[in-house]
C-alpha cells in the first residue's frame, strides 16, 4: 500500500471540496476478473507537535489531528479484508454477478477503531483542528464505503442490523454505503450490504 500523511492546513483544503465522510472512507474499484484497486483514508491521533507547530510564534496549539491516505491493489475481492470487514463475490443462475459486504458492528468490531481511532468526544475535540466551521463536527462521524463495479449497478440493499442513519445508494457503476460510526459501535449485530450487476 502506498501511504501519505496529511496534516492541518492541507487537510482543511482537501475537505473543502469533499464530503465530510471522505476523511474516513474506503473506495474500491472492482474489475471483471475480481481484482481491483483500493483507496482508504482514516483519522490519526497526533500526540506530538507537527512540523508546522514548531514554527508558529505568538499562538498555541489547541487541537491536532492527522489524516492517513493509502492506495493499493488486490488480486481477488474474496481475499480482501478491511480489519474485520469481509467481501464475498459470486454469480447467480440468472446471470447476475453479486457482491456481499459483511460489516461487523458492536463494541468488538475492529474497523471503527481503524478508521476513527478515538471516542466521539475526543473526535470532536480533534477535528476542530480542521476548521471552525460547523461542518468539522461531521468529520469522522460516518464511514463511507464506495465500490465501483465493472458494470452498472442492478440492485443494492442492506440486511442484518441496520442502525439509524445507515444508507446505501447507487449511481451508474458506483454504489455507496454511509454508516454512522458511533451507532455502529453500539449495534448488536453485523450489517450486510448486497450488490448485483449484469455480467
Amino acid at each position: 500500500m502506498r501511504t501519505s500523511l496529511l496534516l492541518g492546513c492541507t487537510l482543511a483544503f482537501l475537505l473543502s471540496s469533499c464530503e465530510e465522510e471522505d476523511a474516513t472512507s474506503a473506495r474500491l474499484r472492482l474489475r471483471s476478473g475480481g481484482a481491483g484497486e483500493l483507496y482508504t483514508s482514516c483519522l490519526l491521533q497526533v500526540p506530538e507537535p507537527g512540523p508546522v507547530d514548531g514554527q508558529v510564534g505568538g499562538a498555541s496549539t489547541t487541537a491536532r489531528v492527522g489524516l492517513v491516505a493509502s492506495s493499493g491493489r488486490y488480486a481477488d475481492i474474496n481475499q480482501l479484508t478491511l480489519a474485520d470487514i469481509r467481501f464475498k463475490s459470486g454469480s447467480s443462475e440468472a446471470g447476475l454477478r453479486w457482491l456481499e459486504v459483511t460489516i461487523p458492528q458492536g463494541p468488538d468490531a475492529r474497523w471503527p477503531r481503524l478508521f476513527v481511532p478515538m471516542e466521539d468526544t475526543a473526535r470532536l475535540d480533534a477535528v476542530s483542528a480542521f476548521t471552525s466551521d460547523s461542518r468539522a463536527r461531521e468529520i469522522g462521524a460516518a464511514f463511507k464505503l464506495e465500490i465501483e463495479l465493472p458494470e452498472t449497478v442492478v440492485s443494492q440493499g442492506l440486511a442484518g442490523t441496520r442502525v439509524r442513519g445507515a444508507r446505501g445508494e447507487s449511481e451508474a457503476k458506483t454504489a455507496t454505503l454511509t454508516l454512522p460510526v458511533e451507532r455502529a459501535r453500539q449495534a448488536n449485530g453485523p450489517l450486510s450490504w448486497q450488490l448485483t450487476w449484469a455480467e
